[in-house]
């Protein structure tokens, strides 16, 4: 093994994204409507949530996952006509509001022993998380899992990568980004779906076991699994 990728939310952050989504975009909404953005009753957020659908199924290399959002989200026209109000709203809506959404998840009492293990091995450490989102709300989760400071090799956003998970293509280049070959990482997550299809491009997987999620389509199974303590231990090997 000579690198290690590792999700974020579910795995080193205790957020549920299916109760976080929805308020995160309330939140924007609201944000769109009190700087006067967006009328009361606007479309905000369904061209957010068709953007992040576009990115979540692009297979454009050519393309970012930013510029795929973008093309999408300025289709409607009210958007399109107020771009670079648009741009300066977003940038302000992650820098001043988005860091406050951390009442909404939790911190793991692992997590920091966890992360100083993965960077006690001597390897090179990547943090796979799914690039819907730009960089600024990527280190805000950071702060808010409590290992901001640690120096990973690379963060996944929406700024530099041309896929999403579970893609084959965002596996490959999420390990040549990193300048690592496919077969020599280890992916770590806790979402059978989404992180385990890494086994696809010849990664070893390991499936954090604290936070499951399982949609019931089907997955790859995992090279290893169990819970925290039991990955510690794993890494400690290294």
């Amino acid at each position: 093994m000579k690198g290690i990728l590792t999700d974020l939310d579910g795995t080193l952050l205790n957020i549920d994204m299916n109760d976080f989504i929805p308020k995160y975009l309330k939140s924007m909404n609201d944000f769109g409507i009190k700087t006067g953005f967006v009328p009361k009753e606007n479309n905000l957020v369904a061209r957010v949530l068709k953007g992040t659908e576009a990115m979540m199924t692009n297979q454009d290399l050519e393309k970012t996952n930013e510029n795929v959002f973008k093309e999408t989200f300025f289709q409607e026209p009210y958007f399109a006509e107020r771009r670079d109000e648009a741009l300066d709203f977003f940038e302000k809506f992650y820098q001043e509001i988005f860091p406050g959404l951390q009442n909404y998840c939790q911190t793991f009492p692992f997590a920091q022993t966890l992360t100083e293990t993965m960077f006690e091995t001597g390897l090179p450490v990547v943090l796979a998380t799914s690039p819907v989102f730009p960089i600024a709300a990527i280190e805000a989760r950071l702060k808010w899992a409590g290992i901001a400071d640690y120096p990973f090799k690379l963060k996944t956003s929406y700024e530099i990568m041309h896929t999403c998970k579970p893609h084959r293509s965002y596996f490959a280049e999420t390990a040549a980004m990193a300048g690592l070959r496919a077969e020599d990482c280890l992916m770590i997550g806790n979402d059978k779906q989404d992180d385990l299809p890494a086994a696809r491009i010849g990664m070893k997987t390991y499936l954090l076991e604290e936070f499951v999620l399982d949609n019931g389509k089907g997955s790859e199974n995992p090279t290893y699994h169990g819970k925290a303590e039991a990955l510690i231990d794993f890494l400690k090997r290294f």
